[in-house]
């Protein structure tokens, strides 16, 4: 989903590549099982004036002792409208995140250490790979009750805003909270707030936060984790 935001690409590469693999193989269990060890639910209640609520149901996925999620999961479906009331529930305990940012997609928030064991450690993060055009990465996706793996492809780094700041010596692209990063196949709807794991290392590489319509070719973006862990503070 493209929420309405300018979006500034720096470079084009046209390498394409979308691939759905069958939950059969013992590798392909394992991934699913610990990307399923890493999720947790999240249910954001509203109560209004009038005595109306809104519930929404979103995801997030843990690293050491926070859990990263996109904001829209948290946000109200109409601006202009104050709630008297908000409560946000992460598997089923009333928690308040510790950073937030509506315009960039993030929030954050501080877990029990206990909830990620064993499985926070089953990917590392300390140091991501580098996030390069044409660097292959997956996602686990749900759809009619089951679950397999998608590959796609980075395209090129994006900002979200009128133009991109200047790349970094050696062609990076400098970690701000409006980076994302373009992939060459969208994400399905309900994944938003899945981790993203390069297919070399498996490490988290990045938080789906949306898809992008265009004339030319859907594309899926995300937040990379090496602009996500600076403001979780780990």
């Amino acid at each position: 989903m493209c929420r309405g935001w300018t979006i500034a690409i720096a470079g084009v590469f046209g390498a394409l590549l979308f691939a759905q693999i069958p939950a059969t193989s013992a590798s392909s269990l394992a991934t699913i099982s610990k990307n399923a060890g890493l999720m947790r639910p999240i249910t954001a209640i509203t109560t209004f004036a009038d005595g109306s609520t809104e519930v929404k149901h979103g995801q997030g996925f843990v690293v050491g002792n926070r859990l990263f999620t996109v904001y829209h999961t948290l946000a109200l479906h109409l601006d202009n409208v104050s709630p008297t009331k908000r409560e946000i529930y992460v598997a089923g305990t009333l928690m308040t995140p510790v950073y937030t940012h509506s315009a960039y997609d993030i929030a954050i928030f501080e877990i029990p250490t206990a909830w990620c064991e064993p499985s926070c450690d089953a990917w590392t993060v300390s140091n991501p790979p580098a996030l390069k055009p044409d660097r292959q990465v997956y996602w686990v996706q749900e759809a009619r009750g089951e679950s397999s793996i998608v590959a796609g492809r980075i395209q090129h780094y994006a900002w979200l805003s009128a133009s991109p700041p200047a790349l970094q010596a050696g062609g990076g692209a400098p970690c701000q909270r409006n980076l994302i990063v373009e992939v060459d196949t969208p994400f399905r709807p309900g994944t938003s707030g899945s981790p993203v794991f390069d297919a070399t290392t498996d490490a988290i590489v990045g938080m789906i936060q949306g898809s992008l319509m265009r004339t030319g070719g859907d594309t899926g973006y995300f937040k990379p984790m090496a602009c996500l862990l600076p403001l979780a503070q780990l």
